[in-house]
C-alpha cells in the first residue's frame, strides 16, 4: 500500500490494513470524504453526501475492528449508492425533481445486506432521470462528468457510480443496469461493472422501471472487489466463490467465443483494437478462443424497446401521464413512445426475445463465455452527437446499447472489464457474457486477465 492514497486503495487492501490494524476506517472513510468535497463540485457524481452518519458509522466499524469482531471484507469501506435505491432517512429521488422530498422508512434489501455487514454509505449518487439512459444530462440534478475528461459522459444511467469509483469518491457503489446502466459507466470510466443474471440480486427497495430487465450490480475497481461487493449484496458474506474472491490464474480448459464481424460492425476502430489485444491476452493465459457469428441485428433496440418501455408505463403509472411536464424531455418522451406501442407490438416482441435467448445458447454451445466489447465508442464528448464507425457517421445516442442490450433482454449475466485505451486517453471496455447464474466464472475469467496486465490499476488525471 505504500505510496497509494488511501481513497484509492481496493477493498481487500482496506480489509487487509483494518485487520492489520494498520488503517482505520475513521481516517480512511475520512479521507474520502475529503476526496469527495475536492472533486464532488466539479463532477458531480453525488447528489447528497451523509458525511455525518459515514463517519458515525466508520467509528462504529473501528470499534469493531479493534474488538476482533469485524463483519467481513466490508466493513469500515466506503460505498455510495445510485440514487433509485431506498435508503431509511435518505431522500431517495430516482433523479427526478419532484420526488426531492421522498424519504423511504427503511432500506432497500440490498442496501440494508450492506450495512449489515459494515459497509459505510457515504451518500446517494448521481443518476439519469428516472434510470432512463442515452442521454449526457439531468435537467433536475445537473451533470455528472467523466473523470478521465470532464467534456465527456461518465456513463448511464448510474452516472454517479461509475465517476466516483473511478476517480476515488468511493471504494464501491451499486448501481442498476435495465439496458447497460452499471456496464455503461464502467467502460467510460476505466472500471469494473457486474450486471448480474436476472433475479440474483434482490430489487425490494429498488424502483423496478422494467421486472423483465431490471438489475443491481456493483461498480469498483478492482475483479476481486466486484466479487466482494456483489456477495455483500446478495447478503451471503463470503461470495459466490470458494473462499470469497475469485483465483487469478491460467485459463487452461476455458473456452470463449469471440462475434469479431459483430463487434467490428458495430464497433469503432479503435475500440476493436483494444478488444482484439484481450483477446490475445486471453489466449496466452491458455483460454481457446473461437470466432462465431453471432449478431443480434440493428433490430435489438426494437426489442428492447417493445419488452421495456410498456413496463416502464406501469412502474409510472402513479405520476404518468399526470404529473408529465414535470418530466425531463427525455424520460417523458420515453414515456410517450410507450404509449404507441401496440398489443401486437408486445406479443411480437416476447417471440423475439425468446429467439434471441435461442440464438445466445446455440452460440455457446461448446463455449464458456462469449468475449466481445462493452460500448461501441470510448465515453463521447458532451457535445458529440455522432461517431465513425465502419466508415459511416452514426448517432451515438442510438449505438450505445447495442452491445449491452441483448443481454439484458434475455437476462445473463455481463461484466465489463478495462483493456486499453483510445489515442484520446478514454477507457475502453471489454464486455465478458455468460450463462445465467455465470458469475464465478466470469469472475475467474477477468480476473485472470486483469491479473496480465495493468488497466484497472491506472487512474484519472485528477
Amino acid at each position: 500500500m505504500q505510496g497509494k492514497s488511501l481513497y484509492y486503495l481496493a477493498i481487500t487492501e482496506l480489509a487487509s490494513a483494518y485487520a492489520e490494524h494498520a488503517l482505520s476506517p475513521v481516517e480512511v472513510t475520512q479521507a474520502t470524504l475529503e476526496r469527495i468535497g475536492a472533486l464532488n463540485p466539479r463532477l458531480l457524481a453525488y447528489t447528497e453526501v451523509t458525511a455525518e452518519r459515514a463517519m458515525a458509522d466508520a467509528a462504529a466499524s473501528e470499534r469493531r475492528h479493534r474488538a476482533g469482531d469485524a463483519r467481513g471484507p466490508l466493513d469500515g469501506v466506503p460505498i455510495g449508492l445510485k440514487d433509485i435505491i431506498d435508503t431509511a432517512g435518505i431522500a431517495t429521488t430516482c433523479g427526478t425533481g419532484f420526488l426531492r422530498d421522498r424519504i423511504p422508512i427503511q432500506d432497500a434489501r440490498l442496501a440494508a445486506n450492506i450495512a449489515a455487514q459494515g459497509g459505510i454509505l457515504l451518500g446517494k449518487q448521481h443518476m439519469l432521470e428516472w434510470a432512463m439512459g442515452g442521454v449526457d444530462t439531468n435537467v433536475h440534478f445537473g451533470t455528472c462528468r467523466n473523470p478521465w475528461n470532464d467534456a465527456h459522459f461518465s456513463g448511464g444511467s448510474s452516472t454517479g457510480a461509475g465517476a466516483a469509483v473511478a476517480s476515488g469518491m468511493a471504494a464501491g457503489a451499486v448501481g442498476t443496469d435495465t439496458g447497460g446502466s452499471v456496464r455503461q459507466p464502467a467502460s467510460y470510466c476505466g472500471i469494473v461493472g457486474l450486471k448480474p443474471t436476472a433475479n440474483l440480486v434482490s430489487l425490494d427497495g429498488v424502483f423496478n422501471m422494467s421486472p423483465t430487465c431490471d438489475t443491481a450490480g456493483p461498480i469498483t475497481r478492482t475483479v476481486e472487489d466486484n466479487a466482494l461487493l456483489l456477495a455483500a449484496m446478495l447478503g451471503e458474506g463470503q461470495g459466490l466463490i470458494q473462499g470469497g474472491s475469485p483465483a487469478a490464474g491460467s485459463l487452461d480448459g476455458v473456452a470463449l467465443a469471440a462475434p469479431r464481424a459483430w463487434a467490428a460492425r458495430h464497433g469503432h476502430h479503435e475500440v476493436v483494437q483494444a478488444v482484439d489485444a484481450a483477446i490475445d491476452v486471453l489466449a496466452a493465459l491458455g483460454a481457446s478462443v473461437q470466432d462465431v457469428p453471432l449478431d443480434f441485428g440493428d433490430d435489438i433496440g426494437t426489442l428492447y424497446r417493445n419488452v421495456v418501455f410498456p413496463e416502464m408505463l406501469v412502474a409510472h403509472g402513479e405520476w404518468f401521464p399526470s404529473r408529465a411536464d414535470e418530466y425531463g424531455p427525455h424520460p417523458r418522451s420515453r414515456l410517450e413512445d410507450g404509449l404507441t406501442i401496440t398489443a401486437e407490438e408486445r406479443a411480437s416482441a416476447q417471440e423475439d426475445r425468446a429467439r434471441a435467448t435461442a440464438m445466445a445458447e446455440d452460440a455457446i454451445i461448446g463455449f464458456d463465455a462469449f468475449i466481445l466489447p462493452t460500448q461501441p465508442t470510448q465515453a463521447p464528448a458532451f457535445d458529440q452527437d455522432e461517431a465513425i464507425i465502419a466508415g459511416k457517421a452514426m448517432s451515438t445516442t442510438a449505438i450505445r446499447g447495442l452491445f449491452t442490450l441483448p443481454w439484458s433482454v434475455i437476462g445473463w449475466p455481463g461484466l465489463s472489464i478495462p483493456c486499453g485505451f483510445t489515442g484520446a486517453g478514454l477507457p475502453v471496455g471489454l464486455q465478458i457474457v455468460g450463462r445465467p447464474y455465470a458469475e464465478a466464472l466470469l469472475y475467474r475469467i477477468a480476473a485472470a486477465y486483469e491479473s496480465a496486465t495493468t488497466w484497472t490499476s491506472l487512474r484519472p488525471p485528477l
